[in-house]
């Protein structure tokens, strides 16, 4: 993520004080029973972990991701995510949780040659760790 974005004033959750669940589904699909369900796991979490009692978290945000155009590529787009995410942890979720807009973050097409690189990436790796031969009887 090599952009600057601009929050709305009044917009922006900071994370660090501010416990949230952020849905990045390049599908566009709803998730409102999960939203309870992780917000649950969360607080159980805390109070086990932590020993604490958390009061209402944060409501889950849908994060505006680039939308996949076909059914076959959500773990390429998940890998995208997770590899942004890395770069720049404060920047990612200032941009999911704020009221700002990740459609025009990537194209589509950037997933059909991430799509390859892994493949090579996948094949390379398999070549590397092909057991040896079984010698001949």
């Amino acid at each position: 993520m090599d952009k600057v974005v601009e929050i709305p004033d009044g917009k922006y959750m900071d994370p660090r004080t501010t416990p949230g669940i952020i849905v990045l589904d390049s599908l566009g699909n709803r998730h409102q029973q999960t939203f309870g369900l992780l917000r649950n796991y969360m607080q159980a979490e805390a109070h086990s972990r932590l020993g604490v009692s958390v009061g209402t978290l944060a409501v889950g945000k849908y994060a505006k991701v680039p939308l996949q155009n076909n059914l076959c590529d959500c773990g390429v787009f998940l890998l995208h995510y997770v590899e942004e995410f890395v770069k720049d942890p404060a920047g990612f979720v200032a941009m999911a949780l704020g009221a700002v807009s990740m459609r025009g973050w990537f194209a589509s097409q950037d997933m059909r040659a991430k799509r390859k690189r892994l493949l090579a990436l996948a094949a390379r790796l398999a070549d590397e760790h092909k057991p040896p031969p079984a010698p001949d009887c």
